[in-house]
């Protein structure tokens, strides 16, 4: 019996496909108990011996049917059929994001900082509770007749060693490849390509793909495909600077020689060294100390007398400490004609 005309574990019909891509296939379903249209997402044919990427499969659609969030594709049932996982979902009749880029592309920012909202919120839901996507792209994103977007394929575990007969990478899934993937969504978005697809010159770099996407946005997108410590904390916090591209400022983000860093969540702050304190001049120490002890100690006029010395000794003692504030003012100013000028934008210092 053909997949066609299957019906899967005796109750979802499946119609037609709607969907391909590079490991999984989705159907148009129908749900014999509940009576409703349904997604049925199912394996490739060629995958169905790969052991491990099965082992995920089951993993990630058991974990899928535990998240419940708007901005995720609800699903209602996970299971196997004899030897065929399967993955049933709502159906949203909408159509891929990769299907819109490719027929609408490139898109004003303002619209692509919408959707990266509606995904960073789906994110932020699913790292909060322990899962990340790992396989964020806009073939993940599904996008309904009302212009939402939702999310499928959450998730797996944080830390989870990506394993599969067909990739030998093993690479572990953090915060930082959702954050990643998110941020090549906008790229792409942005310019109708991929930001492995453009030349290395210009990688991360969405303006020189386009000119008129906003020098800003472009930085904003550039900072979050960096890696190291430049890229912002959470989804949320890229999504919000891209929201808010017209005041966001990349050339504040400025790191001295020998900084002292502040981490908080989607900022890099350097904050200022201590003021040095003034040494105290020893010579002159002494001086004022010797002077107060050779007075002679008249019974009478010995209160007053060092009282005076005392007060001698404190306008001294200011004199010195305002001219080494004065030397030292200089040596500021020197210093700091030999800063190096401000970088222009973090995407730079991130090797963009």
């Amino acid at each position: 019996m053909t997949l066609r005309t299957r019906t899967i574990n005796r109750r979802y019909g499946l119609e037609r496909r709607t969907a391909l891509d590079s490991s999984t296939e989705t159907w148009l379903g129908f749900d014999n108990v509940l009576h409703r249209a349904v997604s049925v997402v199912l394996p490739r044919q060629e995958l169905l011996r790969d052991g491990p990427f099965l082992v995920d499969f089951l993993q990630r659609s058991r974990i899928a049917t535990a998240l419940h969030h708007r901005g995720i594709v609800a699903a209602f049932d996970s299971g196997e059929d004899g030897d065929l996982p399967y993955l049933v979902t709502e159906y949203l009749g909408g159509e891929t994001l990769t299907e819109i880029i490719r027929a609408e592309s490139p898109f004003d920012v303002d619209d692509v900082a919408v959707l990266i909202e509606q995904l960073a919120g789906a994110l932020d839901y699913a790292h909060q509770r322990g899962f990340v996507h790992g396989r964020l792209s806009p073939g993940e994103v599904i996008v309904d007749a009302q212009g939402a977007a939702k999310l499928l394929g959450l998730g797996v575990p944080i830390g989870t060693v990506e394993r599969s007969e067909t990739d030998s990478n093993n690479v572990p899934f953090t915060l930082e490849t959702d954050i990643w993937g998110l941020a090549a969504i906008a790229f792409e978005m942005l310019t109708g390509e991929e930001p492995g697809a453009v030349e290395a010159d210009s990688a991360g770099e969405a303006y020189l793909i386009d000119p008129d996407v906003p020098r800003n946005a472009s930085d904003i997108v550039a900072i979050a495909l960096a890696g190291g410590s430049s890229r912002f904390g959470s989804a949320g916090a890229f999504a919000r600077a891209l929201s808010g591209w017209r005041s966001f400022d990349p050339g504040a983000y400025y790191v001295p020689s020998e900084p002292v860093i502040a981490w908080s969540a989607g900022s890099l702050a350097t904050a200022p060294a201590p003021r040095p304190t003034p040494p105290v001049d020893d010579d002159l120490l002494a001086w004022v100390e010797d002077s107060i002890d050779q007075q002679p100690l008249d019974p009478v006029r010995s209160s007053s007398h060092r009282t005076r010395w005392l007060l001698v000794a404190t306008l001294v003692l200011m004199l010195a400490t305002g001219l080494f504030v004065w030397r030292n003012s200089d040596r500021a100013i020197d210093a700091s004609a030999t800063l190096p000028a401000p970088v222009e934008s973090l995407a730079h210092l991130s090797g963009f």
